[in-house]
């Protein structure tokens, strides 16, 4: 018997080196997806309402339309509703103010993903003086929902 016959080798083989490396990848490629997604605060109930309200009308060929009614964001046709939170108030500065049924329009969502030119302020209503929450804006080219702070 040799000397080297007795002893066993330390280290590992090509292959389980392989597999390991294949097993961090996999790792990897699962991780790093979630990690390059630019960080996105959190939307504001009223601007997720408005984008779930876009996408209906494109999914359902309607036109959407949201109408302000006393403290609540409605929708033609129905059935959503938002209750705006009761420190909030929704100021219209675009469209002009107008009736539309007893109600104020505030956008409209059409199928081909248009909208109407509009534009809103959320504040937050204080005693002493109201402060802008942020402003929202929807593009008529594309419907986009623009959010910004002040």
């Amino acid at each position: 018997m040799t000397a080297s016959a007795g002893k066993r080798q330390q280290g590992f083989t090509l292959l389980e080196m392989v597999v390991v490396m294949a097993i961090i990848a996999l790792g990897a490629a699962a991780v790093l997806p979630r990690l390059t997604v630019p960080y996105r605060p959190a939307q504001p109930n009223e601007v997720a309402f408005l984008e779930k309200q876009h996408a209906r009308a494109i999914e359902s060929g309607q036109v959407i339309r949201v109408l302000m009614q006393g403290r609540r964001l409605i929708t033609e046709p129905g059935p959503d509703v938002l209750e705006l939170a009761e420190d909030r108030d929704l100021r219209i500065v675009r469209p002009k103010k107008s009736e539309y049924l007893n109600q104020q329009m505030v956008t409209t969502f059409y199928p081909d993903g248009t909208g109407l030119w509009s534009e809103f302020t959320i504040v937050r209503k204080d005693r002493l003086q109201d402060t802008v929450l942020f402003t929202v804006r929807t593009d008529p080219l594309h419907g986009e929902i623009i959010y910004v702070a002040p």
